[in-house]
């Protein structure tokens, strides 16, 4: 969790799952370069070699103290550290379920188009991103622009999933 910003970052994060659309951190379980082989081998490093959390799971209980997040992976429960642990139940604790719930969220393109326009609008309002970067976007495909705000202002990949 990144403290800056009072957790601008999660906080940008929960208001983006908030508007509709599908946001995760996603971390990796791959320990060795033999794992990260085996793994990309067999098409798993999403599906087996990685967790998800949806950023609204973790409630921070203030903006100003030092948080983490602690798990065990493909467990039912989370845990957010501050002073005390503080327990969340996992809504994608496996592949099973959040690849489904990807699946089900499809839309037409003129659809994700619009959705991916009203996200780079949110973080325009929600973050205000200063002038080097306002320069960086201008005139760039919505698509890019959304790239450049995520990695920029949310510290974030933005990745495009196809199904």
């Amino acid at each position: 969790m990144h403290k800056s910003g009072k957790y601008r970052q999660h906080k940008a994060l929960q208001g983006l799952e908030g508007l509709g659309n599908a946001v995760f951190y996603v971390t990796s379980q791959i320990h060795t370069p033999e794992e990260f082989a085996d793994a990309y081998a067999t098409g798993t490093i999403v599906s087996k070699a990685s967790e998800l959390f949806s950023p609204n799971e973790i409630i921070l209980p203030d903006d100003t103290g030092r948080h983490h997040v602690s798990f065990k992976p493909s467990g039912s429960l989370g845990y957010v550290y501050s002073n005390d642990p503080h327990p969340f139940e996992r809504k994608f604790a496996d592949d099973n379920i959040w690849r489904p719930h990807l699946l089900e969220r499809r839309q037409s393109l003129e659809k994700n188009r619009e959705t991916l326009k009203e996200t780079v609008s949110y973080l325009k309002r929600m973050i205000k991103p200063q002038a080097s970067i306002r320069k960086m976007i201008e005139k760039k495909p919505t698509e890019v622009q959304a790239s450049i705000l995520a990695y920029f202002l949310l510290d974030a990949q933005l990745t495009f999933v196809k199904s």
